[in-house]
């Protein structure tokens, strides 16, 4: 994942320490179109964003990989790091926590390839990992098939550095993707990839990693892609700066060439992914990503007939994308995004798994469950991420949002999946959405006490039927006047009304 501003010291460090947009089409049908597509843009552009992806609105995000096994992040010193990125951090010398960490822990001989053979996933289940993601309402998955370490989760055959060759011995995309399938894909299945890589030796132009942010923003400091990832320095130990092995790692040629699209066209042929999530991104012209997302679409007439997403970060602002990544800390605060979104979100302070996530740094299933209304109110879906542990259990904090998110949802769902937004997302405390059958939600993130009054002109007639979801469904009094509505509720106090919890909605029926 990207990160904050805090990490530009970091990039900086870490260099001195090695010595070394376009807004996508928002179609709302499934994927119909029955000729092939062609890397052009206007050929992309026929692509159609699938209902499943529209409607569904809540995806659960999956950050699972080597990185688990130290499984800590650093919230203290100048540079500040989530576990995930704990191999890169170990690299910014003593400015960084994790450098220091890493070598109270482990002495300075121990490299971060050393943490593979301790990435067992023992205790993997994809059964109770489909089985939960479905409890917790979710509509889709995107889990890590390859992050920024460059260690694949399935079998490739560009290299050996993968959790079949090592680790765990196990193709765990395979195995996952075939229990989703079992269950029926009720929640759909995908696919993150990291386009470049921290320390691949593999040649690979400077100028082609121009895109660490969003495609459509510019570097915040020039040059700042191409400290993180230009894939010039291969990895080093951290404190001998001596070149070590890149574990697993066949030569190849060239990095796009030889790896990047022919592991694309390995999960894509492979696995059919719904969702292929592409991470930092680069330059078109040497990633050439619109034919791989040219070929995806291909695969998907056969093999996703209810069709497939891509997002933006597959290469540049000229690489084609169904929708954009809104990746912010807290919810848009009554925003509008223009289009259609995804926001990207963490429970705690790291995406991978941190042994160190403390209840100040956890969010409530309470606070998670108003992310979800605000997101869906703003025209956006919520990508909600969890962190496995190395031996493939998901803590149980994450479960217990999940599970949370997911009561929530059982009552109050029809004001989510299939919901368009309103003309205003927002008033005060309060979210709007409208139903696939016309009805008109009213979403309260606060019980409102035995009244609710709201200013905003919503669409309520004389005839509107109001009915508290998850109460005993007895139409609701209400009342205007001084251009105030006025909806009287059944009681004070939530629990004695109504069977939600965290946040609250009213349908109106026309």
């Amino acid at each position: 994942m990207k990160r904050p501003a805090c990490w530009l010291l970091l990039f900086a460090l870490s260099a001195c320490n090695s010595g070394d947009g376009e807004q996508g089409n928002n179609k709302q049908q499934p994927d119909t179109q029955s000729s092939a597509f062609t890397a052009s843009a206007e050929s992309l552009a026929r692509h159609e964003l699938p209902r499943w992806w529209d409607d569904g609105k809540f995806g659960v995000f999956i950050h699972w990989g080597v990185y688990a096994v130290p499984g800590v992040g650093g919230r203290e010193g100048a540079v500040p790091y989530t576990a995930e990125w704990y191999w890169f951090a170990q690299q910014a010398g003593p400015f960084s926590e994790a450098w220091q960490y890493h070598l109270d822990t482990y002495g300075q001989d121990f490299v971060y390839d050393d943490f593979i053979p301790q990435f067992t996933a023992e205790n993997f289940d994809p059964d109770a990992w489909i089985e939960l993601f479905e409890d917790a309402g979710a509509r889709y998955f995107v889990i890590t098939a390859k992050h920024h370490d460059g260690f694949a989760l399935w079998p490739s055959a560009t290299s050996r550095r993968d959790a079949m060759d090592m680790g765990p011995g196990r193709d765990l995309i395979g195995e996952l993707f075939a229990a989703s399938s079992r269950a029926g894909d009720k929640v759909k299945p995908g696919l993150y990839y990291s386009i470049p890589e921290w320390y691949s030796p593999a040649p690979y132009p400077a100028d082609a990693a121009l895109h660490y942010l969003n495609p459509n923003t510019p570097d915040p400091v020039p040059g700042l892609a191409l400290i993180a990832f230009n894939g010039q320095y291969g990895p080093r130990n951290a404190y001998t700066q001596l070149p070590i092995d890149y574990v697993g790692y066949e030569p190849i040629s060239d990095y796009a060439d030889g790896q990047v699209r022919p592991q694309l066209r390995e999960l894509i042929n492979e696995y059919s992914p719904y969702v292929i999530w592409c991470d930092i991104g680069g330059a078109e012209s040497y990633f050439r990503s619109n034919e791989i997302i040219a070929d995806y679409y291909n695969h998907a007439l056969k093999h996703n007939p209810e069709g497939v997403v891509v997002n933006d970060r597959c290469g540049d602002a000229s690489t084609h994308r169904d929708y954009e990544v809104v990746e912010v800390s807290g919810t848009a605060q009554g925003e509008a995004v223009t289009g259609r979104s995804e926001t990207v979100q963490t429970m705690g302070f790291s995406w991978g798994y941190d042994t160190r996530e403390s209840d100040a740094d956890i969010r409530s299933t309470d606070e998670l469950v108003d992310l979800l209304v605000d997101i869906v109110a703003n025209n956006g879906n919520l990508l909600l991420n969890i962190g496995p542990a190395p031996d493939g259990s998901i803590p149980a904090w994450q479960v217990e949002r999940l599970l949370g998110i997911g009561e929530w949802l059982k009552i109050n769902g029809e004001a989510i999946y299939g919901s368009k937004p309103w003309t205003q997302p927002a008033e005060g405390e309060l979210r709007f959405t409208q139903g696939a059958d016309g009805s008109f939600y009213i979403i309260a993130l606060e019980w409102p006490g035995e009244s609710l009054e709201l200013a905003t002109e919503v669409p309520v007639s004389d005839a509107s039927v109001m009915t508290l979801l998850g109460s005993a469904a007895q139409p609701l009094a209400f009342s205007r006047s001084d251009q105030k509505l006025t909806i009287q509720m059944p009681a004070s106090r939530a629990q004695e009304a109504t069977q939600s919890q965290h946040a609250y909605v009213i349908r109106v029926s026309p």
